[in-house]
């Protein structure tokens, strides 16, 4: 991706990192173990997994980024969070949607 600003991949990374760590991104964005490769995430519920060991930075404003992410497991903890989100949803607003389906 081109950035708007020079910066570097250890900035990059330092962002990836803090984002990863925000709970509104549990299953979303995480960092994968050092050394890690695509293999290695076989089974985990965290849709993206960056690998920060492969961040690189060319030009100053040219950034590579790669992640991980295990398609059929990923997507499985994606619809189940959906649900359950839907779920409570629904429950706080019983009386409100039975009025719309009445």
């Amino acid at each position: 991706m081109v950035l708007k600003k020079s910066t570097t991949a250890d900035e990059i990374n330092a962002v990836l990192e803090k984002e990863a760590k925000k709970p509104q991104n549990k299953f979303l964005l995480g960092i994968a173990p050092k050394n890690s490769s695509s293999h290695d995430v076989i089974g985990n519920p965290v849709r993206d997994l960056v690998n920060t060991n492969a961040t690189k930075v060319v030009a100053g404003d040219f950034a590579h980024v790669e992640s991980y992410y295990d398609n059929e497991w990923g997507y499985t903890i994606g619809l189940a969070t959906l649900a359950a989100t839907l779920g409570k949803k629904i429950l706080q607003n019983k009386a409100a949607i039975a009025k719309v389906v009445k």
